[in-house]
């Protein structure tokens, strides 16, 4: 609140009035943490009221997984029994946020607390389809660390900087992303890669073997922060973007 109350008085410098309103409404939504209480507030009291439409979608999106704004119309726009494949699930957030537009979801999950969770918490939708596995450039089994029903340093990465974070490790199954995405052959509308890492080598084989022309929208989160290279290989991902013309439909700004 004091650094908001700095900029606001900052404004009484700004020599022209259609200017300093401008950047009073700016400083507010950016700065101010009582505007962003009341915001969140009134997009809790929307979701209680329209649990089943947009009030609660927009709660989902702009306050438990606090997308970007850019990713709402997107969003909004799922047709029913859209095919959404959900690489990441973690709680099934953003499966419960397809839901609400009658999408079917594909869900992939390798944490194995947070994969039996999942499994009971749909087991009678219809609609949701949940794999305990995970996502990569490849196929075959391989060593997941964990810290229990968190993602914190939840990876199959080996080279993943976890911290001094106390990991558990299983063997998982291991889903090559674009051969499964080739082998349905199937339009799908969102494909939300969040993979801890693994998102890297994803990228560039979606690109590579064109599965990613399967797909309308592919939003990813990446984690490049996590490995001493990590620069280089968002780069690397960026440039196979680019080179098969997929930045349309990419976008690595997910959450």
């Amino acid at each position: 609140m004091l650094f908001y109350s700095i900029m606001k008085f900052l404004a009484n410098f700004i020599p022209t009035h259609n200017a300093r309103k401008r950047y009073r409404s700016w400083a507010k939504v950016k700065f101010s943490t009582q505007y962003q209480l009341d915001k969140t507030f009134e997009r809790m009291k929307m979701a209680i009221g329209d649990p089943y439409g947009l009030g609660m979608a927009d709660f989902i999106m702009f306050d438990c997984l606090k997308i970007a704004q850019r990713f709402a119309n997107t969003i909004y726009s799922i047709p029913e029994n859209a095919l959404i494949l959900d690489c990441g699930m973690n709680r099934g957030k953003f499966t419960d946020l397809c839901l609400l537009f009658k999408a079917n979801i594909v869900g992939f999950e390798p944490n194995p607390i947070l994969a039996s969770f999942l499994h009971r918490k749909y087991s009678a939708e219809s609609l949701v389809s949940v794999q305990n596995s995970a996502v990569a450039n490849n196929a075959g089994n391989m060593t997941f660390a964990f810290a229990g029903a968190t993602d914190d340093g939840a990876s199959i990465c080996p080279d993943f900087n976890r911290g001094n974070i106390n990991l558990k490790t299983v063997q998982v199954d291991v889903i090559n992303l674009a051969e499964y995405i080739l082998s349905k052959n199937e339009q799908i509308f969102i494909l939300k890669l969040d993979s801890e890492g693994a998102e890297f080598g994803l990228l560039e084989e979606l690109c590579h073997s064109g599965a990613w022309k399967l797909c309308d929208h592919i939003f990813v989160e990446t984690h490049a922060d996590f490995f001493e290279d990590g620069k280089a290989k968002l780069e690397s991902a960026r440039k196979a973007i680019a080179d098969v013309g997929a930045a349309k439909v990419i976008d690595l700004g997910w959450v």
